[in-house]
């Protein structure tokens, strides 16, 4: 039985090899875009099929998932906001406490609409996901004014970070990075535009505070800017796009002095050196990623049909590979600032799925996180650059088979249960909440369970003001607590979990 990870790769090569195939056909058809040709009522329809396909099952997961989180720090931001607990004592990592964007967005539109805090941040997510699209859309004709609107792109390009599978799952998560995402794209808009006037650099001022919602955004928005000054200086390329001496330092300081101010300098350098033992393991072992891709069988998150789910990233990397393709035989022409999306995303993606499948042994799965989700956008903005491409082509045998590919791409994402991921049953967990009796300790028999369920237990907790403690530490399994399980049938309710993965020390219910 093939893994995830081979299906992938087999169909990433075929659909790339036939879309090579008919590239090189269609070299003597190449259609040559209009500038002036009209927007049509069909071309905003499409994109706005688009649009919807895009969007609408992130409202079904987001609106309806109260109080039921895939990620634990969630429980704490909704918290937050429901008991309107000051910025010095939320429950939250200290980088979110000094400046809480996030935190302040969810509460001045929980105070404005009359939201509670879980609605308010669906909205916010909702809003900033929108404008993903339509950010990738103008970075595009900021760095190339000759790509226009079609119809056919307008309706797949929204659809890229679907089929990237890990990407769309994090736009549904509710925590800051998923909002980083929109504000570095904010960023880069602004840089390619070439920002010159007064009024651009105080906007893009204010908009390098706002960056601060997540640690990784200016990081990697001053790595692109290098590395699209060192493509241009290697290759000895010229281009118009300048960067300014600004545009590094002014957002690098602020991120600097933010972390001083919140972090020890210590618990940041302990990260960097995982990244670092990460690239250095990537460069002088590779034959460990290899293995992980060659080795039959399931590795990484458990999929029913792994055949169908592979079509989502294997669009997702044929796009890359075939604008690899096509820079190499210049047919597509370089340009720095596109193509330095496409490196630093690439590098990042190494990492993340270096830690997931052969380093192991570093102890915070959270380091793939932090850089797969801003790898897999970087790639979907050089990917709908690539589509443009294809698109611009005028023989109908590539929108045919584009079609094709993207709606497996699409139809395989969508049920891969990774795409869709909920976390426990809040009915559940306030179900359990009404059954404690007050001064009641609770602990954990793992440390994963400690670290998924007891957030959410403590957020509803707190909410339904109980007077109840979640122990940090966790029990053994082997410890004999027969004689102080609180209500052991309610732990037997919790889906997907053992029985005994809560244990409520207190007083027995006769």
């Amino acid at each position: 039985m093939l893994s995830f990870l081979q299906w992938i790769l087999i169909y990433t090569l075929l659909e790339s090899i036939i879309l090579i195939m008919l590239i090189e056909i269609s070299k003597q058809w190449v259609y040559k875009s209009n500038n002036s040709q009209k927007t049509s009522k069909r071309i905003y329809l499409m994109f706005l099929v688009g649009l919807l396909i895009y969007i609408v099952p992130q409202g079904l997961v987001l609106f309806p998932s109260k109080y039921s989180y895939s990620n634990p720090d969630t429980y704490s931001y909704v918290l937050s906001v429901e008991k309107s607990i000051p910025w010095d004592k939320m429950p939250t990592d200290p980088y979110y406490r000094g400046f809480p964007i996030y935190i302040i967005w969810g509460k001045s539109l929980s105070l404005v609409s009359a939201l509670d805090a879980h609605s308010a941040f669906a909205v916010v997510h909702i809003i900033s996901s929108l404008l993903i699209p339509i950010l990738i859309l103008t970075i595009l004709r900021t760095v190339n004014p000759r790509v226009y609107t079609k119809q056919l792109f307008l309706l797949l390009y929204p659809l890229i970070p679907v089929t990237s599978i890990y990407l769309y799952n994090y736009m549904m998560i509710m925590i800051p990075q998923s909002i980083g995402v929109t504000f570095l794209l904010f960023l880069l808009a602004l840089t390619f535009k070439h920002i010159k006037k007064i009024e651009e650099i105080i906007i893009y001022s204010i908009f390098i505070l706002i960056s601060l919602v997540h640690f990784g955004v200016i990081p990697v928005y001053i790595l692109i800017l290098l590395t699209a000054s060192a493509s241009l200086k290697i290759l000895q390329v010229y281009s118009k796009q300048k960067f300014s001496t600004m545009l590094l330092i002014l957002p690098l300081l602020v991120h600097i002095i933010y972390t001083v101010y919140v972090y020890n300098p210590a618990y940041v350098r302990g990260y960097i050196e995982y990244y670092i033992q990460l690239l250095i393991r990537l460069l002088t072992q590779p034959g460990e990623a290899l293995g992980s891709i060659t080795v039959t069988g399931t590795t990484g998150f458990t999929r029913s049909y792994p055949h169908i789910n592979a079509f989502g990233p294997a669009i997702f990397l044929s796009l890359t590979l075939v604008g690899m393709y096509l820079t190499v035989r210049k047919l597509l022409q370089f340009n720095a600032t596109l193509h330095s999306t496409v490196i630093v995303g690439a590098l990042f993606l190494a990492l993340g799925v270096s830690r997931w499948y052969f380093a192991t042994w570093i102890p915070s799965g959270s380091i793939a996180r932090y850089v797969n989700v801003y790898g897999f956008t970087l790639i979907t903005i050089f990917n709908a650059y690539v589509l443009v491409q294809l698109v611009d082509r005028d023989f109908k045998y590539i929108k045919v088979v584009l079609v094709v590919l993207f709606t497996l791409g699409v139809v395989g994402a969508y049920l891969d249960p990774f795409t869709l991921t909920q976390g426990f049953s809040s009915n559940i967990l306030i179900n359990i909440t009404k059954l404690l009796s007050e001064n009641t300790t609770i602990k954990f028999v793992s440390s994963k369970n400690l670290y998924y369920i007891g957030p959410a237990l403590s957020m509803i907790i707190q909410l339904y003001d109980k007077n109840t403690n979640i122990d940090l530490s966790y029990l053994s399994q082997t410890i004999e607590v027969t004689s102080k399980v609180f209500c052991s049938e309610t732990i037997e309710i919790l889906y997907r979990w053992e029985k005994r993965d809560i244990i409520l020390l207190g007083r027995a219910e006769p």
